[in-house]
């Protein structure tokens, strides 16, 4: 495949292996940490500018970078190879990802589509906190406040939060997608120089990818956009409707919880 492309719109779909597709143009596969790997027939992420070789830590957004960089789409988005946008919450089944004319659509009224959130009891920052450290969160906060001071409200608010758009998945126009990138990769990138990835666990080592979902929350809340949320599900995944009632249900009590405790 080619390194860049100039298709009208195009989702990405990030992979290490070969994958089922959507039976649509529009869902193009990205082969993610490809340098150094066997060509497996996909537009690989070590063409053009690129992050490839730091995909162990960066995980998905080495195809975000890829994207930013070379891509030529008027709309662009982010998906992986198991984990699509679906149209509604009753099947896994591939027809039923979203279409190139539903995307325009939801693009008309709103700047992005991204996934249904998900809904924590903690705080996003007591959750990060728990499982990858309240220091490593610190370190986060230290580097926005240094490079982008003015969006130290919208983490703060982010962080006090129970709901997070997750997985680094984003549909939107190619110059909002690049807004967002070139903010989010120069926070990384200061943000990976303050930490030792080499002392974490194999787990850990992913941090740039985990702390990637947050600031996708930081840069939405931020800049105010209009968005419209979609299902997300893994296409293995053989009760998407059973799921989809138990976080709903689990969204419901959350939220009597929180007025509970107001009063």
């Amino acid at each position: 495949m080619q390194a860049s492309t100039s298709q009208s719109m195009i989702l990405y779909v990030a992979t290490q292996q070969h994958c089922n597709l959507p039976d649509s143009s529009i869902y193009m596969p990205i082969q993610v940490g490809a340098v150094g790997k066997p060509d497996i027939g996909f537009l690989r992420d070590d063409l053009g500018k690129n992050i490839s070789s730091k995909n162990p830590n960066y995980c998905e957004l080495t195809a975000q970078y890829w994207i930013w960089k070379n891509s030529q789409s008027n709309i662009v988005g982010l998906c992986h190879y198991r984990r699509f946008f679906f149209k509604n919450p009753l099947s896994v089944s591939l027809d039923n990802t979203l279409t190139e004319s539903l995307i325009q659509k939801k693009l008309s009224m709103n700047d992005a589509v991204l996934p249904t959130p998900l809904i924590f009891n903690q705080t996003i920052g007591e959750h990060f906190a728990q499982f990858h450290g309240n220091a490593t969160l610190e370190v986060c906060a230290e580097v926005i406040n240094e490079v982008s001071p003015e969006y130290m409200s919208a983490f703060s608010t982010v962080m006090k939060g129970h709901r997070l758009y997750a997985y680094n998945m984003l549909i939107t126009r190619k110059g909002l997608y690049s807004e967002y990138s070139e903010w989010l990769f120069t926070i990384l990138k200061t943000f990976e120089n303050r930490i030792n990835l080499e002392n974490l666990s194999h787990y850990e080592q992913r941090m740039m990818g985990f702390v990637g979902e947050r600031l996708l929350n930081v840069w939405v809340e931020k800049n105010k956009l209009s968005t419209t949320e979609t299902p997300t599900f893994i296409t293995s995944e053989k009760t998407p409707l059973i799921r989809q009632i138990r976080w709903t249900t689990h969204r419901v009590l959350n939220k009597i919880t929180h007025l509970h405790e107001q009063y």
